[in-house]
């Protein structure tokens, strides 16, 4: 089930004007409180899924939104798969978004595309997102969606003169509601890497790596590196590889960091949004060896980020960022690297590791 096959229509009931809603797991819905409080709360909620109007009660409305429970929500509305849920990871101040949402008197979802002010949350608790259009009736209680991944729930609209400006609950604010908290993922992919990052290798094992027995001398070093001092470290493994980095990526995800693999199709423009980080990061690159132009402009994106706009010295209080290389040697490719890119160049002796087998 894609994102617009859970939006569905929600009101207080009686002749209230619909907005829209977000279906979760087990008939829950997710909506805007003015959708179903009407400024009173004292109306029952209706939820209309797939044409057929059905009641529903309010489980929560004293948080950031309103979530409610279809009465005998059925196969369809409680055998879903899980979510994915995102977060925004950096400073960018335009980043494309999609609201996705039920206009009055219509029966199919629309999805209006816009950019989100990812800063604008730090100041509220809120995502300000603007569209270039101005038709916006019905989309309180919309999804915000990026990707794959639910990222807010719209709660206010404001249009006028061709524009629209949206404010949306992020859904790290969401866990405030007990009954979504057991939901949402708290390890919430990087948004803005949605096709840069994946958070699972394809080489390797299930369960390898940190959470699987006894963690190896290499998982122990690669830990104790990932939380240097340092603001940016690399480092190269050879043989045997792609579990090791498994429960590394794992370990810091739980710690809070923007933690993945970096997908062989990523762009450079695609990539251009690590160097706007605000948490440290590990960057795992499988068959280094074969992509070493696309490390280079990751490099060179993270470098370029991180000095002052003078080029004199770096930035202060930049994110950590730490890169790994997976290879099956460490060769020519290697050695062209450090020499081509300026990140690479002094670096200690101890950054290839050889692991046996």
């Amino acid at each position: 089930m894609n994102h617009r096959d859970r939006v569905v229509q929600v009101r207080s009931g009686g002749e209230r004007p619909w907005g829209s809603g977000y279906l979760l797991e087990d008939g829950l819905v997710l909506t805007a409180p003015k959708v179903v409080s009407g400024g009173n709360g004292a109306s029952p909620a209706e939820v209309r899924v797939d044409s057929v109007v059905r009641r529903a009660r309010t489980v929560a409305q004293d948080g950031p939104v309103s979530l409610l429970r279809i009465a005998a929500a059925g196969r369809r509305l409680s055998a879903e798969p899980p979510l994915r849920w995102g977060r925004f990871v950096t400073t960018c101040t335009d980043f494309p978004v999609e609201v996705i949402g039920f206009r009055p008197g219509q029966g199919a979802t629309v999805g209006l595309h816009g950019v989100v002010d990812v800063g604008s949350s730090t100041k509220r608790d809120r995502y300000h997102i603007t569209i270039t259009e101005s038709d916006v009736a019905g989309l309180r209680g919309a999804p915000v969606i990026v990707g794959a991944l639910l990222v807010g729930i719209v709660v206010h609209t404001c249009a006028e003169n061709g524009w629209a400006w949206l404010s949306a609950v992020p859904v790290q604010a969401l866990t405030s509601l007990p009954e979504v908290a057991k939901v949402v993922d708290p390890l919430a992919e990087p948004a803005e890497f949605h096709s840069v990052l994946t958070p699972t290798s394809a080489t390797s094992r299930a369960g390898a790596g940190l959470d699987r027995g006894a963690p190896s001398p290499v998982a122990e070093h690669l830990r104790r590196w990932c939380f240097d001092d340092e603001w940016f470290s690399i480092k190269v493994i050879t043989s045997r590889t792609a579990d090791v980095a498994a429960g590394i990526v794992t370990s810091t995800r739980a710690a809070g960091w923007t933690s993945g693999f970096l997908a062989a199709g990523a762009s450079e423009e695609e990539m251009d949004a690590l160097g706007w980080l605000t948490t440290p990061a590990l960057i795992v690159v499988e068959a280094a060896d074969g992509r070493d132009e696309q490390v280079r402009q990751f490099l060179e994106i993270v470098d370029r980020r991180s000095r002052r706009p003078s080029g004199l010295g770096r930035i202060t209080g930049a994110p950590r960022v730490r890169v790994l290389l997976l290879a099956p040697i460490s060769g020519d490719w290697w050695e062209e690297l450090r020499t081509d890119v300026r990140l690479l160049r002094d670096l200690p002796p101890d950054v290839v590791i050889s692991t046996p087998g």
